[in-house]
C-alpha cells in the first residue's frame, strides 16, 4: 500500500470479526428495560447487533437515547455482561465498542468463538 492509498475499513481494524447468530440483550446500566437482539459480528472489540426489538408502553423511552456515545451493556445469549458504548445506530442495527480489553472479551465468550487475532 502506497502513503497516498485510502484504507479499507478492514485494514484499519484492530480486531478479527466473527460471523455468529447469538441472541443477546441489550440494556443502559442505570435501567431495567431491556432490548432483544441478535449479535451478527463480533470481534474482541466490539459487536454488530441486529433485529434489535424495541420495547413498548413506558419502557420505550429508552429507545430515544440510543444514539453514538451512550453506554449500554450487552449481555450474549448466558454470558456475563460486557459494558460497551454505542458507535453507530441505524433503524434496527447498531455498532457498539467494547469497554474491555480483547482478552477479557473473549474470556467470558468462553470457548464459543475463537476472538485471536490471525
Amino acid at each position: 500500500m502506497t502513503p497516498d492509498a485510502p484504507t479499507t475499513a478492514r485494514e484499519r481494524r484492530k480486531h478479527r470479526r466473527v460471523r455468529v447468530l447469538w441472541s443477546a440483550r441489550l440494556r443502559f446500566p442505570e435501567e431495567t428495560a431491556e432490548l432483544n437482539c441478535t449479535v451478527a459480528n463480533v470481534s474482541g472489540g466490539g459487536a454488530k447487533l441486529t433485529h434489535v426489538a424495541w420495547p413498548a408502553g413506558e419502557e420505550a423511552r429508552v429507545v430515544d437515547r440510543l444514539e453514538p456515545g451512550v453506554a449500554v451493556r450487552l449481555s450474549i445469549a448466558g454470558t456475563a455482561e460486557i459494558p460497551a458504548e454505542v458507535v453507530w445506530c441505524a433503524r434496527g442495527r447498531m455498532g457498539v465498542q467494547f469497554h474491555l480489553p480483547a482478552a477479557d472479551v473473549a474470556a467470558r465468550l468462553g470457548q464459543t468463538v475463537d476472538l485471536r487475532n490471525p
